[in-house]
């Protein structure tokens, strides 16, 4: 009876030390992001179910947020992974030689336009596209006896003064989308022009992009220049707010995700890689955004009209680097050369925001 107690007591002290042991010697991920948070943490309870020996560490913050701190971090990187951040920003990074390749092998489902062609390998790819739009609280403009507006140019009515806010290009991926759609639909000198007649009816400029769109829903401001997949989402359950995409088209940008450029790359960061640009998390990313850049897949989110895609085109986005096809008329590597020339002149007309 003795031994069968201490085979008891050694079993359970083993199970013990061992269990504390796979607790300590867990992997660390660390992965930054730009993903809103109201689907982000579904996306982190999905990998802790299919990673549980990994503990994920989360840093979430604006697009132009992340893009400095990994700038900040040098030759020292503390990231693994970048996960829905702006192609504008993996494209500056990627200039900068703070991203890793990606293997072709990884990309095979991957929609060719979405992958990285500027580099000489690819370094990032997207995974969603988002598109700027504008929320109206349509309440409250019934209430002020105002319309709801169609298009950009109806924004500059001076009878919406102080009414609007949109997000600051310089810290918001959404913000910066918008005034690149700008430039491209009139041309830089009308687009400049255009701004600073918007400028008059601009109460605030936001740090992130999703918040104008939740701040007309609560009715602080009658209309927000925001991310259309969250005024739509939003708009699912709250019938004050109505998302309209402007007739002028509307500038867009892809949600990507790059391996951080480092001495060793964890094989965690590639699995991690790999498990974003699957068809189960292809799948998910369709109920909360308007395109996923997986073959086969559209988006599952009800309320885009039926011509989103044709809208697009007609924008004509170029991918810079050889004769791809285009997208739309926004040259993403133009946007990534010209976005500190674009944000200086940003901050002396209007100031830096929020």
């Amino acid at each position: 009876m003795k031994k069968l107690f201490k085979i008891s007591i050694l079993f359970i002290l083993s199970a013990f030390l061992f269990g504390c042991g796979s607790k300590e010697n867990k992997t660390v991920l660390n992965v930054y992001t730009g993903l809103e948070e109201e689907y982000l943490n579904h996306y982190i309870e999905m990998y802790k179910s299919d990673f549980p020996n990994v503990e994920l560490n989360i840093i979430r913050d604006s697009q132009g947020a992340i893009a400095a701190k990994v700038i900040a971090e040098g030759n020292n990187p503390v990231a693994d992974v970048l996960w829905g951040m702006a192609s504008i920003n993996l494209i500056d990074l990627a200039k900068q030689g703070r991203l890793a390749e990606l293997k072709s092998e990884w990309l095979t489902n991957i929609d060719p336009a979405y992958i990285d062609s500027i580099s000489e390998k690819p370094q990032w790819t997207g995974m969603t596209a988002w598109t700027s739009a504008i929320t109206a609280n349509k309440y409250e403009l019934a209430a002020k006896n105002l319309p709801i507006p169609a298009s950009y140019t109806d924004l500059l009515d001076e009878k919406y003064s102080k009414e609007i806010v949109m997000p600051n290009p310089a810290s918001s991926g959404t913000g910066y989308l918008t005034i690149l759609g700008w430039i491209s639909i009139w041309g830089e000198e009308k687009a400049w022009e255009y701004m600073d007649q918007l400028h008059k009816n601009i109460s605030q400029y936001t740090h992130s992009g999703s918040a104008p769109v939740k701040m007309a829903m609560q009715g602080e401001q009658l209309i927000g220049v925001g991310m259309d997949s969250e005024s739509i989402r939003l708009g699912k359950t709250n019938e004050s707010i109505v998302t309209i995409l402007p007739s002028e088209g509307y500038g867009w940008d892809m949600e990507g995700i790059a391996l951080v450029n480092k001495n060793t790359i964890k094989p965690e960061a590639v699995d991690f890689i790999n498990w974003a640009l699957s068809q189960k998390m292809m799948e998910e990313y369709s109920k909360n955004i308007g395109l996923v850049s997986y073959k086969g897949i559209n988006t599952k989110l009800e309320g885009y009209p039926t011509n989103f895609k044709e809208k697009l085109a007609k924008i004509d986005f170029k991918w810079a680097s050889d004769n791809r096809e285009r997208l739309a008329k926004i040259d993403f590597k133009w946007a990534s050369d010209n976005r500190e020339r674009l944000l200086k002149e940003w901050e002396t007309r209007y100031g830096k925001g929020e």
